[in-house]
């Protein structure tokens, strides 16, 4: 039996485009009581009237912070706190000297990379078989 996503899935799923998050913006994150909410600082491709995507939900994990979304969310802003004295509101950014925020080319080969490493085949999920 299908079950409906809820709307962090939806939002989750929508912003793991490539395309999509490099528009997610550091600075107009806002703390909720489960978690943070991201808007996106440009419209996007999906953006209709039907349809709002302008912001992701990040939903706290509490009987693991391990797996926990929100703790990774915090420690990474911390941890690129120095880096962002000269960029714009970009939430990923890159890790070489320059820390400038990040390409839809970088995070693409990114995701790849990490679904290689994970025993996934790309080829079955690569934009020509979806």
């Amino acid at each position: 039996m299908g079950r409906e996503l809820g709307t962090e899935q939806k939002g989750l799923t929508n912003a793991a485009k490539a395309h999509t998050l490099p528009a997610l913006s550091y600075k107009q994150s806002k703390k909720t009581s489960s978690g943070y909410l991201l808007e996106f600082n440009t419209l996007l491709k999906q953006s209709h009237p039907d349809f709002d995507c302008s912001s992701l939900v990040l939903k706290a994990y509490p009987p693991d912070r391990r797996l926990c979304i929100v703790t990774v969310f915090r420690e990474y802003l911390s941890r690129t706190k120095p880096c962002r004295k000269d960029c714009d509101d970009s939430l990923l950014l890159s890790y070489v000297k320059s820390y400038k925020p990040v390409s839809r080319d970088t995070i693409s080969q990114r995701i790849r990379v990490v679904m290689l490493r994970s025993g996934i085949d790309v080829h079955k999920y690569s934009k020509s078989r979806l």
